[in-house]
């Protein structure tokens, strides 16, 4: 195998998954204490206000957290790999010979956060249980597709390269699974699932439900 360079940058991605589950999360919580002071007719009220108060500045901190960390791994986020015929050399995470890979897989959760370009996230397992992820941040314009088509590009090669080392069939499954998510990932381009939108217009009617009952 030559060597075969990749630039691209990511992102980490977790902060999203929490930010977005603070935010609805936090949300639950207020309105559940509306709820109860509301139906329950709890006399002593201070106990509800402060709890309010300390969900408030519970969610805020959180949030302020993950938006820092977002726009930290945007700007520290510009990747550029290199696979080789013994490892990968990184400039986000350094060199990963393929020895100490244990296991990887695919992730299709920000694919839904990232329509107009959605790439799978890569996931790599090594033996000293570190795990390295590779989440695509990509502009949703000409330049953005041309970055997410060699982050695609990376992802296979370096799967093909692992297939080509797994002598004794230990990722053949894996590679099978990630093929198929991969392609999965391309269908979804410009079409978010409709249950997603069913989800989000439940939520949000419940919330107003649930305020209108309160009041």
């Amino acid at each position: 195998m030559e060597k075969a360079s990749f630039k691209f940058r990511l992102i980490k991605a977790k902060y999203i998954y929490r930010l977005l589950g603070t935010i609805i999360g936090g949300f639950a919580l207020l309105i559940s204490l509306l709820f109860i002071e509301s139906f329950f007719l709890i006399k002593n009220s201070s106990y509800i206000e402060s709890a309010t108060f300390f969900i408030i500045l519970l969610i805020v901190m959180i949030c302020g957290y993950c938006v820092f960390k977002i726009i930290q791994s945007t700007r520290q986020g510009r990747e550029t790999v290199t696979l080789s015929p013994s490892g990968i050399q990184s400039k986000v995470f350094g060199d990963i010979p393929y020895a100490k890979i244990h296991s990887y897989w695919i992730d299709l959760k920000f694919t839904w956060l990232n329509w107009d370009n959605p790439a799978p996230g890569l996931k790599i397992r090594l033996k000293n249980n570190t795990l390295i992820a590779y989440d695509l941040l990509s502009k949703n314009n000409e330049e953005g597709k041309q970055e997410a088509e060699v982050y695609f590009s990376f992802v296979l090669q370096f799967m093909d390269q692992m297939k080509a080392l797994d002598t004794q069939g230990e990722l053949y499954e894996s590679y099978f699974k990630a093929l198929a998510k991969i392609e999965k990932a391309r269908k979804r381009k410009n079409n978010p699932p409709v249950y997603l939108y069913a989800i989000l217009l439940f939520v949000f009617g419940l919330i107003l439900f649930l305020t209108a009952l309160v009041r």
